[in-house]
């Protein structure tokens, strides 16, 4: 029923200009500090926005003859390879996925005619929901027109393996549902911990229209960034590169009166480019999280508001 989801660092200069192209050479955040390190001279690459594949749900790989009864995430053990908040603007990344009455492989569940091409825009009402090894969304508004006036269903998230049959869609970061709430921490300390998950949502920056991220920051220091459907391909920090680096660390380093948190990151253009930005204004509200990145500490605000997908294992 379904099948595949998921940086070019260019120059531009100032809070209202282009930023500044080049990396710095950084010191080991294990121990950071506030000031950034002298310009090293480079010319970051883009990278090709990688292209997913999957067989469709349409031909699932032995799914269970009798299908399990739908499970919420906290039932069942393991965690979905999709996460996505309800009232999202999502899309399908594949050719044929179909649209059920029921999240179920089964004959109890009516299948809805057509199926949904790529590029199919649907918003995500619930999920997501464990059944017939699949993850299923319940959703809606979508921009294909189903038979029998059926306005609403449910659709596998993923292939068995993991990858992924729909995501954000370029439009989804326009009406996010974001839920700021009560700062929930009190402690640099339980920042530092709260902080150390696997976060997704928009990243707004001043240039370019505002883009869906995911986010893990881990409990030794590094962290990993992916952007979905950005435009022009840029990276998760808008600078840098998506490509994974054990140069890539940050470091939470104090906690204001305010209860926002500040602290640095290090962005990673090559393995011997690292651009050494700040983090600001860090708010921990339970399963949300919102803050600033300032690139070399004067350019932006990148504003990030995300929620917690899990903790990192």
């Amino acid at each position: 029923m379904v099948a595949g989801l998921i940086s070019l660092t260019f120059a531009v200069a100032g809070c209202t200009g282009v930023a500044p192209s080049g990396g710095s050479s950084a010191t080991d955040l294990s121990t950071p500090t506030q000031s950034g390190s002298a310009d090293v001279a480079a010319t970051p690459t883009a990278l090709p926005t990688p292209v997913a594949t999957a067989t469709p749900e349409g031909t699932p790989p032995s799914p269970e003859s009798q299908s399990a009864s739908p499970s919420t995430p906290a039932e069942v053990a393991g965690v979905a390879p999709v996460q996505l908040p309800s009232g999202l603007l999502a899309m399908t990344v594949t050719d044929g996925l179909r649209v059920r009455s029921q999240p179920l492989v089964s004959d109890a569940a009516t299948i809805y005619q057509p199926t949904l091409p790529q590029g199919t825009r649907l918003r995500v009402v619930d999920g997501p929901m464990l059944a017939s090894g699949y993850w299923w969304y319940r959703v809606t508004d979508l921009s294909v027109e189903l038979g029998g006036d059926i306005q609403a269903g449910w659709v596998a998230s993923a292939d068995m393996d993991g990858t992924p049959w729909i995501g954000p869609s370029p439009e989804a970061c326009r009406d996010y549902p974001y839920a700021a709430a009560e700062i929930s921490i009190g402690t640099l300390a339980e920042l530092q911990k709260g902080f150390q998950a696997t976060w997704a949502g928009c990243l707004t920056t001043p240039w370019v229209e505002p883009y869906w991220v995911t986010v893990t920051f881990r409990d030794d220091g590094t962290y990993s960034a992916a952007a979905v459907n950005p435009p022009d391909g840029l990276p998760a920090f808008y600078y840098g590169t998506d490509a994974d680096s054990p140069l890539k660390r940050y470091a939470l380093n104090d906690l204001q009166d305010s209860l926002n948190g500040i602290g640095q990151i290090d962005i990673v253009f090559s393995a011997t480019s690292v651009n050494r930005g700040e983090l600001r204004n860090i708010k921990l509200m339970g399963d949300w999280l919102e803050f600033e990145f300032f690139h070399r500490g004067q350019y932006g605000p990148l504003t990030y508001r995300l929620y917690r997908i899990e903790q990192p294992r």
